[in-house]
């Protein structure tokens, strides 16, 4: 893959995406761009498990994907010929073939002088498309994330199954409070998470570290991980230093003074979880949190948009991430009770001794 760019009074040049680079106007970046309308590091791009995601950085300078605005931590993945706009200047993923008919006025990419293997026949068409472009040596220094070599080759093993499991399974976290307010969807099975823009999962907040946790994903599970942050970091209540702890549905991240909620899709589960989510949006109505008719419109987009019920209310209402698990913990209780009741009428009745 490539990414074409096009600035005003250039001729357009292409950017291979083998990895990912940061494209801004800044010296530290990969792909540096002279336009003042770009910010200094205004968004990465790459190719991911054979996906090409873009991930917004910039915040000051507004980054269009095919006309949908891309905020800063957001995540997306485009496919070829997709146009990205920021200020006066175009990008354009294109495919390594390019447009056109190009290579009947070029020579294929490889050495055709080559001697062939023997027994093969000699052609003057190339038999197959080229090979990929190689990675890049080990020594080079990652664009994302440092991930240790056991970890990596397992990941790389694995990357069919991963891929086709994040894709599925949807993970997304919701960040709410102290100012921020953002959906930010979880496309790696190891995410960083911080204060550094260069962090898959983007926290501006004062009391978040710059890398301050990971969000990692190894096929089946969800975990979180403490990086050594300064202000520490939660899941579910339980403080975490230097150590991990397996995640679920709703569970409720801290990192510093930031509160998010942590969701997942699981087909086998799904419609349990969406009745507790209704029976918890109930409560909030019936404890006064939140109006009845705004939850009927909550209802309604979810069932429109095809969205988790605690999406809508958290990013749409007043209503914070922990009133939300709040409501939760009261359903499942309440259903805990009930179940048990259930049970002891479910018993048979005791035999009576005969005589």
């Amino acid at each position: 893959m490539q990414l074409v760019i096009r600035e005003n009074g250039k001729n357009p040049r292409e950017v291979p995406l083998a990895a990912a680079v940061v494209v801004g106007r800044s010296r530290r970046a990969d792909v540096i761009v002279a336009d003042e309308e770009v910010g200094r590091e205004q968004f990465r791009i790459g190719v991911e498990h054979g996906l090409v995601v873009i991930e917004g950085l910039g915040r000051t300078n507004r980054t269009n994907v095919d006309g949908v605005p891309l905020g800063a931590g957001e995540r997306t993945v485009v496919s070829p010929g997709a146009t990205i706009q920021v200020g006066h200047t175009t990008f354009e993923v294109r495919d390594d073939g390019g447009s056109g008919d190009r290579s009947r006025e070029t020579p294929p990419p490889f050495d055709q002088t080559a001697p062939l293997p023997a027994g093969r026949p000699a052609t003057t068409t190339p038999p197959m498309r080229p090979e990929p472009r190689p990675t890049p040596p080990a020594g080079d220094k990652p664009k994302t994330v440092q991930v240790p070599p056991q970890e990596m080759a397992a990941l790389l093993a694995a990357s069919p199954l991963l891929e086709q499991r994040l894709h599925v399974t949807m993970p997304r976290l919701l960040v709410k409070g102290d100012g921020l307010q953002r959906r930010i969807r979880l496309m790696k099975a190891i995410n960083k998470v911080g204060r550094a823009e260069t962090a898959d999962v983007l926290v501006p907040h004062e009391s978040v570290s710059e890398q301050h946790a990971e969000l990692r994903f190894d096929g089946t599970l969800w975990s979180l991980v403490d990086c050594g942050s300064t202000n520490g970091t939660f899941a579910d209540g339980v403080a975490l230093r230097q150590s991990q702890l397996p995640l679920r549905r709703n569970s409720v991240l801290g990192f510093g003074q930031v509160r998010a909620l942590f969701l997942v899709h699981d087909a086998a589960t799904a419609r349990h979880e969406r009745r507790l989510d209704d029976r918890a949006l109930a409560l909030l109505v019936r404890a006064g949190r939140i109006a009845a008719a705004d939850a009927r419109q909550a209802r309604a987009k979810a069932r429109r948009e095809s969205q988790a019920l605690a999406e809508v209310v958290l990013l749409d209402t007043g209503l914070g991430v922990l009133d939300w698990v709040q409501a939760l913990d009261a359903v499942r209780s309440q259903g805990s009770l009930l179940d048990r009741l259930r049970g002891l009428f479910r018993r048979p009745p005791p035999t009576l001794p005969a005589g």
